[in-house]
Order: C-alpha cells, then structure tokens, then sequence
C-alpha cells in the first residue's frame, strides 16, 4: 500500500485465472451495451471504472454482480439508478456534487470523494465504512468519524488541526500530508502500518514505539528523533526536509527503500545492515569517506536529486564520482 493513492485492493483478473471467465462475461457484457470501462475484482463482485463521460444509463447493466462503481474520470457522474446495486464502494471525481445522504441506501466499506464540496458529512458516520478518502475537502472536524472503525483514511491537504477525534483502533492506514496536524498521539492506540505525516507540525514519534509500521513519509516535518521507530518493522522511509541527522537507531531494521535526500547524515554505517534495494540521497552531502561507505550498501538503485528511479549504483558513482 502507498499514499496518494494507495492501497488499491481490487483484484486483476489476469491474477486470478479461475475469475477470468467472470471478467470476461462481464467486459464482454459492458462493451456491448456501451461502455467503455475497466473492470477489475474487489470483495463480493467486480469493480466498474467509467472512462468517459459520455456513457449509457447504468440501469442496463443492473444484472452484472458490480459493488464497487468508479467515477473518478467522469466530470459529471450520473448517479440515478445506483440503488439497482449492492454497492459495497464507490469513488467519485473531483467534480462530483453529490449529496452523502443519497447514499444512505448502501451499506458501502468503501467511498473515495477527494475534493468533495458536500456538506453533509455526519452522512458517512451511518455507513460501515472501512476506508475513506476526503483529500482536499476543507475537511476540519472529525467528530463525525469517532464510531467509525476505519482501517485506512486519507486527509490529505485538509485544515485539520488535530485526530484526537478519530477511532484508531483498527486504522492501519492514515495520510495526513499537508495538514497542520501536530500531535498523532492518538495512534498509540493503533495497529498502524502505514503513515504520512509530511508536511505536518508533528515533531515527536513515541506514539508509534512498538508499532507494526512499515512504510512512514515524514518529509518536512519537525522530527528529529528516529529512535522511536528502533522496534517498528520499516521497510520504506522518506525524510527529506526533516531535521534529522542520525540514523543509527534505525540500524538492523528491514528496511529496503530509504529516502535522504537533503540530509547531513553524521553517520552513514547503518545503511550497511539494511537489505536496501533503493537509497535515494544528496552526493554533495557526502564526505569522502561517505561516498565510499556506499559502494558496500549495494543498493539496486542509487538515486540523487532528480535522478530517474531506476538508476544503478554503477551510474550514480559515474555520475558524481569526479566530484568527490
């Protein structure tokens, strides 16, 4: 799973072999009546993604097993006749103007309705949501989540001041990017594994000791201190724009992608006892001896600001090695 969007759940029928025959019937059956889509598996039935505007009435597919619709690439998404589904998710566009108390048919896990206007939020308190998604809503108050136990919610360039509102009990994932945010307490109490709290006020991670976290984006925050995460099992780590200098308490931890760019490391040894498969770090930072330290990282991948993703070692040493 990442942010931005993460986790996608669906499943491809090309995964799947014994569905493909489910797929196809019901690709087969879209195109036929019209409509260009992508059809993927989520939990109890198929997934609809419309690619276009202009597309037919969805009461002609009302036969198909679909309970989970995406409107993200329509403009001006139809929603007439959706009560002829047992929708179980559904993800809007960003021109969407759909009221959330329409929605109080369904018992839905899962809604995506980044850059929503609605006002009637408390709507999605009586829904059994499992994951939500309000980015870029004006999204403020999250008294309305308090009963709700999310396991993934995305917040992300939202006002939001403060979560102590929101039920953490279940919540695995949460993207807070660019809210001011400066307290995450409230995740002591969370089986968290995946976080975002870049561009936040947040500066202290004890909340997250002995934490089942995996993959943590704190880009410009004001944390200095990683020693928090020494039991957190991390496998993905991006610090840019952190005060950070020291790295030794993330020594031992299986972590395979780390991101330093920016960062005066004191002390890049830890590096050595990581299975890293991508570093990501600024060569004018280095000292000498720092460059060198390096070649025994043996990453897959050895990027420098701007570099393409899947540049090699080999490259990044050609690259900047006359500058050392």
């Amino acid at each position: 799973m990442l942010f931005g969007h993460t986790p996608d759940r669906s499943i491809r029928a090309n995964h799947h072999p014994i569905f493909k025959e489910i797929w196809d019937s019901c690709a087969y059956e879209l195109r036929q009546k019209g409509f260009d889509t992508e059809v993927y598996f989520v939990p109890g039935g198929v997934g609809v993604k419309i690619l276009n505007d202009d597309y037919p009435s969805i009461a002609k597919i009302a036969h198909l097993p679909i309970s989970e619709f995406d409107f993200s690439l329509v403009s001006d998404p139809i929603f007439e006749h959706l009560e002829f589904f047992s929708l179980r998710g559904l993800k809007l566009s960003k021109s969407s103007k759909m009221n959330f108390s329409r929605l109080s048919a369904f018992s839905l896990r899962r809604v995506h309705a980044d850059f929503s206007t609605a006002k009637d939020l408390y709507a999605l308190s009586t829904q059994p949501l499992e994951e939500l998604s309000l980015c870029q809503t004006n999204l403020r108050d999250l008294a309305f989540l308090s009963d709700l136990e999310l396991s993934a919610f995305f917040a992300s360039n939202n006002p939001i001041e403060s979560i102590h509102q929101l039920n953490c009990r279940k919540l695995k994932v949460l993207d807070l990017f660019k809210c001011p945010v400066s307290d995450i307490s409230s995740l002591a109490h969370s089986p968290i594994e995946e976080l975002n709290i870049s561009g936040t006020k947040a500066s202290d991670l004890s909340s997250l000791s002995g934490k089942p976290l995996k993959k943590l984006e704190m880009r410009a925050t004001q944390v200095d201190d990683l020693s928090y995460l020494a039991d957190c099992p991390l496998e993905v780590l991006h610090l840019p724009g952190s005060p950070v200098t020291s790295i030794t308490p993330l020594s031992y931890l299986p972590i395979r992608e780390i991101n330093l760019i920016g960062l005066s490391i004191n002390d890049l040894e830890p590096l050595c006892t990581m299975p890293i498969e991508q570093l990501s770090i600024s060569p004018e930072t280095l000292s000498n001896e720092q460059f060198d330290l390096l070649r025994e990282v043996k990453p897959k991948h050895l990027i420098g600001p701007g570099d393409p993703p899947e540049q090699t070692p080999t490259v990044f040493f050609e690259k900047y090695g006359n500058e050392k």
